[in-house]
């Protein structure tokens, strides 16, 4: 009776062992990271988890620069050589975090194409522009839904290749009224042939420098104001001080900015990716300047 008791008891002991060790393990289930892209190929990258003392994150394409992060005492650091960012908490417990960095994801293959190939090192989601259509996504993704007018798209860890279209202007139907005159009784001659190609032709040719001048328009005021979000205090600082100098060396933006040599050439590193700011090699010295628009 007694053993049968004992036995009892130990089972009862291992099956609240069990179901605590399962609640636990369930609370320490984390998030996906989420990729939101933009018509740019660039992304907020939003990663929430959990650590204690230290931690490296593996980044997911090219890293720009750390966003956002909380707690606001979490010690971060952006490494663009190995593509880590290092966590350093402030105290020996367990600490609840949530980061956001920048990110190159994506890349052009034509005008409105574009591929993303890269290496998530956990679950990840991501959310593709506005009015995207998705062409392939390799391998097959765990799950596809819409957020809104978005497209997303949930993967496993590993290598992912995502390949989608931009939604792109499409130019109003044109349509040629019929025009009579009450004015004269001669009879119209019909066109010859020749002049009726002639005709098409030139209103084919019409319609595509408008086509061509209405999308390009868009598209560069569109590229300026989304690159405008990724910048901050210091770049505009950097920004303006080429604007009234035309260009300046490494040190004469250092003196005038205030930017700390350490952080300086991660900031001219991240502008000249983002297109705003160029290189130029003068023989003895290199000189930044302001990288000039396409007409």
């Amino acid at each position: 009776m007694l053993k049968k008791l004992f036995f009892t008891t130990l089972l009862v002991i291992f099956t609240l062992i069990s179901a605590h060790l399962l609640i636990e393990t369930s609370a320490q289930v984390e998030e996906p990271i989420v990729v939101n892209i933009d018509t740019l190929g660039l992304a907020f990258i939003q990663i929430n988890g959990t650590f204690i003392g230290s931690e490296y994150l593996q980044c997911i394409g090219e890293p720009l620069y750390i966003y956002s992060f909380y707690p606001s005492d979490l010690v971060t650091y952006l490494d663009l050589e190995s593509k880590t960012i290092l966590l350093m908490a402030t105290s020996d417990q367990p600490v609840n975090y949530n980061l956001t960095y920048v990110s190159l994801v994506a890349k052009p293959v034509d005008t409105n194409s574009w591929v993303s190939q890269l290496y998530v090192p956990t679950t990840t989601l991501f959310i593709l522009p506005e009015g995207s259509v998705v062409k392939q996504v390799n391998p097959p993704p765990r799950e596809t839904y819409k957020i809104g007018n978005k497209i997303a798209i949930l993967v496993n860890p590993g290598n992912i290749t995502i390949s989608y279209v931009l939604p792109s202007a499409q130019p109003p139907p044109v349509t040629s009224p019929a025009v009579t005159s009450p004015f004269t009784s001669t009879t119209a001659q019909p066109a010859t042939p020749k002049t009726t190609y002639i005709a098409i032709v030139l209103v084919i040719v019409a319609l595509a420098i408008a086509v061509y001048y209405l999308v390009s328009r868009k598209r560069t005021s569109k590229g300026i104001s989304d690159i405008e979000a990724y910048l901050d205090d210091r770049d505009r600082a950097i920004i303006n001080y080429l604007k009234e100098k035309g260009s300046a060396t490494p040190t004469e933006l250092m003196e005038a900015t205030g930017i700390p040599k350490s952080a300086f050439y991660r900031r001219i590193s991240r502008l000249e990716k983002l297109g705003i700011i160029e290189i130029v090699d003068l023989g003895m010295k290199k000189v930044y300047r302001l990288k000039e628009k396409p007409s």
